[in-house]
């Protein structure tokens, strides 16, 4: 990969981040009608799993043309990180900002995009050195096996959280259709991050040679 791709495949995730922000803030302040204050915020919240996939994306690139730097290495998944409990906390806050059916869904569905985002942040290392070794030696610079299982601790936390959250909702269903729907989303979200526990574990393990 050459520095020029590199730069565009780090630029994709950023762009489509600044489109989500701008498309958000357009639906929420120029819709017509009721909808955009579920539709404007939750599109907005998007682009915030954009931003942990420019951190995991920019990881990647960074090791494979090798200007993977230390201060890149621990300001990288900071800002994924940081992406995730920002998003959870303007959900949460969005929630309970007002008592209608629109802040209550959005608020729940934004929730869960910070789970996706947090899920997502993973910081994989020694990508291009466990790619080149024909042996089955661990790297010398590897994940141990506490930092292996806190990853993948982490991305199976925010799953359990999803879907536990998601069948509450569903549970209350009958009160008010707004559990409904966002009982349903947050189940669809939940799926999403059950999918990525299983990158995650997938890649931890490879880097530390024990798949």
């Amino acid at each position: 990969m050459n520095y020029g791709i590199s730069i565009l495949f780090r630029a994709i995730p950023l762009l489509m981040a600044l489109f989500c922000f701008g498309y958000g803030a357009f639906v929420l302040h120029e819709g017509l009608d009721s909808a955009k204050f579920v539709a404007g915020p939750v599109v907005f919240s998007l682009g915030m799993i954009c931003i942990a996939l420019f951190a995991t994306a920019a990881t990647i690139i960074r090791q494979i043309i090798h200007t993977y730097n230390p201060i890149v290495r621990y300001a990288l998944p900071v800002i994924g990180y940081l992406a995730a409990v920002l998003t959870v906390i303007y959900g949460w806050s969005y929630m309970h900002e007002a008592a209608t059916a629109s802040n209550f869904v959005a608020g729940h569905v934004i929730c869960g995009v910070g789970f996706i985002t947090a899920t997502a942040s993973t910081r994989f290392t020694l990508i291009p050195a466990n790619s080149e070794r024909t042996d089955q030696l661990q790297p010398a610079d590897a994940f141990n096996s506490s930092q292996g299982y806190i990853l993948i601790a982490v991305a199976t936390l925010m799953a359990v959280m999803a879907w536990i959250w998601a069948f509450w909702l569903l549970s209350k269903s009958s009160e008010h259709n707004a559990y409904y729907v966002a009982g349903h989303v947050m189940a669809g979200l939940a799926c999403i991050c059950s999918s990525l526990v299983a990158l995650v574990a997938t890649i931890v393990r490879q880097i530390r040679n024990n798949y």
